[in-house]
C-alpha cells in the first residue's frame, strides 16, 4: 500500500487544450493515456490524493476516474 499525490488532471477541460497541444492528443486520447499510465504505477490498495483541477464535471470525467486504480480522495 502506498500514498500518492497528484493534481491538475484537467480531464475533459477544454481550457487545458492550449498547454496540452504539444501532446498532439484529443481529450479522449489524453484520458486513455492517463488511465494507462496511472494503472501501471498505482495499485488497488494505494491511497491517492487528487488535489484539485480534476476536470470538467461530465460523465466522461466520472467514467475515467472510475477506471483508475487505488482509493481516490478527490479534493
Amino acid at each position: 500500500m502506498g500514498l500518492r499525490f497528484i493534481a491538475d488532471l484537467h480531464l475533459y477541460d477544454k481550457y487545458s487544450l492550449d498547454w496540452r497541444d504539444y501532446l498532439n492528443m484529443s481529450l479522449d486520447e489524453y484520458a486513455n493515456y492517463l488511465v494507462d499510465n496511472w494503472n501501471f504505477f498505482c495499485h488497488e490498495d494505494d491511497v491517492i490524493l487528487v488535489a484539485g483541477d480534476i476536470g470538467h464535471y461530465c460523465e466522461r470525467t466520472i467514467s475515467t476516474l472510475r477506471k483508475l486504480k487505488g482509493n481516490l480522495v478527490l479534493v
